[in-house]
């Protein structure tokens, strides 16, 4: 037998497993520095816009400070107006030192610290002049265009600085997110393969074990069999003298197989070897049974018998002065062997269509996502094939007619879904008739939360392996040896098992000497839990040799409060046989005396059987991640518990101001008063409204948050919707729009009911809002089922929009509008879009400039 292909690809296996883990470990330790620069960006963006926020609200208190001066002469506004000037300066010095890596946004910073020095002194101005006489209505309107121009300026540098933070939370997301799903990935592949080895290793110890078997029970019945051999035997005896150089062979003896093989018959007894065979003179064949002859060593070899068209495999050995001559037909196995030898060929130029692997993905309820070539070939399918339901293939070629092939594999893909691995053998019959064996394996791939993405199923054919075996079987009754060098032979298969013991016996040291060589904390364990071996790793954290570990046990250096979880999660992990995955705890480190947090992740290794031979795990420390995540939380908790109390403390103080205009212009209605009162308090009416709703979306937004929780009911949408189109009656009426229903598709979600209320409320005052003036406004709202969601549709006739990459984002972005000459707030739709990603859904838009715009929201249900 040969072992040496196995052991290479072994030798290959553990290599290509260290690879993976040393690329584990160069992405974990250059994520934590890209992740922290990241949220320290995203920070110092924020930081920025606030500022700026801070800037044009002091420019507004001292726009409305010098107003009420003007219009009263009260000394209290002339301070608030002294008071916004004092605080300005060292705002601006804050966003220059903020902003001193972006010469762009320096230079804007020069032109907005100019203008707010130009519109302060107007304001000084006009409130001096207010002393001798009313500021001229032009003074008053300059003032208006300047803090007009200081909004558009802060408005550039917000939507500068917000671009910077969508990208920079955009980066943070991304290095977040994708790249612990591509660690864990290449992490579990290495652990596949490393188990995947050993199973190549003991099946490879177990098949030679069986060829000694066989080697004891030829010899005990040799004598039983050489008659009844299915191989021809030609017994010849050698005389030196005879007619040709170094002397010619006479037949003696032949049995039937060898009639039928070489046919030559009983009464060509006594011819010579060279008559009844002339071609052994031309290939030297002559020459070679006269060397067994000569020097007693047997010989074997395979040669083209023309005569019959077959390869014949010749086994030579000498017994006195008779020459033992053996013919097996090895025609069958020499074309095998040349088709194995162009496929071999071949194979480095194809890697999944042409591979002789059946590959094919699968859903969980059977559909056929995708298959390699081989697999449909096999199968006796098309490409456009795929797609349907496993039931759809019933009645079309051969390979699913046999009975149990579909029930069987429905039932693999039932456990496979629920996270097991399913290997079988079975039975098919190919599109030619012939029937073929196949072994079968479904496996679920799952995603860094453990829901399965879509099932591999792999199929090997080992028709060969199973005829051979059958013929294994028989041969026990037929079997024959011709040669006197069986013990020899024995005892160079017992070498050969001697040697692959010692390789096996190595390869288990150079797995050991990775999980020393690999960064994280690594350990084994028996299928049972008891741990087996830690890696030094162990050691230098804990300051504990390993010997003390595997005697004293990991409890007394894991935080007491993550003792408990940690056993309940290993104890259902051992009792369940599924990997151990995201297990977050702490763990002492020797060396500062602190707990710092780890990923604890395990994965079991099966034997040919299924059977769990050994549990390999490891410990990543991800303190700084941790932490640095709690700290998110936290400083989101604080933002969001700011803008809360922040709007609640302003509505008194807007709600007085709104107080006193409305005496205001009580008085002035009693007693005359210049033209450009009316127009002054129209401007204050007019900020005073603005600031409230701001204030009320801010509450909005703080509250957007707390809804994570709500319950989730199942929601009578033409209810809802009715409900909805009372509360837009007004709009409906004053622009005579029409409203289109047709939800028999689906006439219920499954979603929280005071979230999709402001969603389809939101969606429908937009369409109203949002109509095109030449055409009376339609609104379209249908609602039908997609897969695992309930989509939810609006589409209007309204203006439509051009929609390029960025316009969408900018669509859905907070205080962002698309279309400034109707009045809002840029808020509805970034909620929505909150909304939506909070439940797990999402929100998609199509829109056409002119022609109208569709919202389709997917509810998972």
């Amino acid at each position: 037998m040969n072992f040496r292909w196995p052991t290479q690809r072994s030798l290959i296996g553990y290599a290509v497993a260290a690879a993976l883990l040393v690329i584990v470990g160069l992405l974990s330790y250059q994520s934590s520095g890209q992740l922290v620069d990241s949220q320290r960006w995203v920070s110092h963006t924020q930081v920025v816009l606030l500022r700026l926020e801070n800037v044009i609200s002091l420019v507004k208190d001292a726009e409305t400070a010098q107003r009420g001066y003007l219009l009263t002469g009260e000394g209290v506004f002339l301070a608030s107006l002294r008071t916004a000037q004092r605080k300005t300066p060292p705002e601006l010095r804050t966003l220059d030192s903020l902003t001193a890596d972006n010469p762009t946004q320096q230079r804007r910073l020069d032109t907005l610290r100019a203008l707010v020095g130009r519109h302060y002194a107007r304001l000084d101005s006009n409130a001096a002049g207010s002393r001798r006489q009313a500021p001229a209505v032009a003074s008053l309107m300059q003032a208006k265009a300047q803090l007009d121009q200081l909004r558009g300026l802060a408005s550039r540098l917000q939507a500068a600085e917000q671009a910077l933070l969508t990208r920079r939370e955009a980066q943070a997301v991304r290095f977040g997110r994708v790249l612990p799903l591509f660690i864990l990935g290449l992490t579990a592949l290495s652990l596949l393969i490393v188990g995947c080895t050993n199973w190549r290793l003991h099946h490879s110890r177990r098949a030679a074990r069986q060829a000694r078997r066989r080697i004891v029970d030829q010899q005990v019945t040799l004598q039983a069999f050489l008659d009844a051999s299915p191989d021809g035997i030609n017994v010849f005896e050698w005389e030196p003298a005879g007619g040709q150089a170094g002397g010619d062979f006479r037949l003696r003896l032949l049995n039937p197989a060898a009639e039928k093989t070489v046919g030559i018959t009983a009464h060509d007894a006594g011819r010579w070897m060279s008559e009844l065979f002339p071609s052994v003179l031309a290939s030297g064949r002559l020459a070679s049974y006269q060397h067994v002859m000569t020097t007693g060593e047997p010989l074997e070899l395979e040669f083209f018998f023309e005569p019959h068209q077959r390869w014949l495999r010749v086994t030579a050995a000498r017994a006195h002065r008779f020459l033992f001559v053996a013919f097996a037909d090895v025609t069958a196995r020499k074309q095998q062997e040349q088709r194995v030898l162009y496929y071999q060929q071949r194979k480095y130029e194809a890697v999944f269509n042409q591979t002789t692997q059946l590959v094919a993905l699968l859903d969980g309820e059977g559909r056929f996502l995708d298959a390699n070539q081989t697999a449909l070939d096999f199968a006796g399918l098309a490409a456009q094939d795929t797609g349907r339901a496993l039931r759809r293939y019933a009645g079309l070629p051969p390979i699913w007619t046999l009975p149990g092939v579909v029930p069987r594999l429905r039932q693999a893909i039932r456990q496979a879904t629920r996270g097991h691995t399913v290997r079988y053998d079975t039975l098919l019959r190919q599109t030619n008739g012939q029937e073929v064996h196949l072994d079968m394996s479904v496996k679920p791939v799952q995603g860094e939360n453990g829901e399965t993405l879509f099932l591999l199923a792999e199929g090997n054919n080992i028709t060969e392996r199973k005829r051979a075996e059958s013929d294994l079987q028989a041969s026990y009754k037929q079997l024959a040896a011709t040669t006197a060098d069986l013990h020899a032979l024995s005892q160079t298969l017992e070498l050969r098992v001697q040697q692959r013991t010692q390789l096996l016996e190595e390869s288990r040291a150079r797995f050991a000497q990775l999980l020393e060589a690999i960064p994280n904390m690594a350990w084994t364990s028996r299928p049972d839990g008891v741990i087996t071996y830690y890696n030094r790793q162990w050691a230098e954290y804990t300051g504990v040799s390993a010997e003390a570990l595997l005697q004293g046990g990991w409890q007394d250096y894991i935080h007491p409060d993550d003792l408990a979880p940690t056993e309940a999660a290993w104890w259902q992990a051992i009792q369940t046989g599924e990997p151990l995955a995201e297990l977050r705890n702490r763990w002492k480190e020797a060396a500062t005396g602190d707990y710092r947090w780890h990923l604890v992740r395990a994965v079991p290794l099966h034997d040919h059987d299924g059977a769990i031979v050994l549990w390999v795990g490891s410990n990543t420390d991800i303190h700084a991640q941790q932490l640095q995540q709690q700290h998110l939380e936290r400083v989101n908790q604080d933002l969001d518990n700011f803008i809360y109390t922040a709007s609640h403390d302003l509505k008194t103080p807007i709600s007085n101001i709104e107080g006193l205009l409305t005496m205001l212009r009580k008085e002035l209605q009693q007693a005359p008063a210049p033209a450009s009162a009316s127009l002054v308090l129209d401007m204050m009416q007019q900020s005073v409204n603005r600031f409230r709703r701001t204030i009320g979306h801010m509450t909005d937004i703080v509250k957007l948050e707390k809804y994570y929780e709500l319950p989730i009911v199942s929601i009578d949408l033409a209810a809802l919707i009715e409900e909805v189109s009372d509360d837009l009656r007004p709009q409906l009426a004053a622009t005579n729009g029409q409203l289109e229903i047709d939800i028999a598709g689906k006439p219920t979600v499954n979603f929280a009911q005071k979230n999709l209320r402001s969603v389809v409320f939101n969606l429908l005052s937009n369409a109203l809002k949002y109509r095109h003036l030449g055409r009376v406004p339609l609104v379209r709202v249908r609602c039908y089922e997609a897969g695992a969601y309930a989509v939810l549709q609006v589409q209007d006739n309204g203006l439509g929009l051009h929609l390029t990459p960025a316009r969408q984002r900018k669509l859905f972005g907070l205080f962002q509008r698309l279309h400034d000459h109707v009045e809002g707030s840029g808020v509805g739709l970034y909620m929505v879009k909150k909304i939506m990603e909070n439940a797990g859904g999402r929100i998609e838009v199509e829109s056409q400039l002119d022609v109208g715009t569709t919202f389709s929201l997917y509810f998972p249900q």
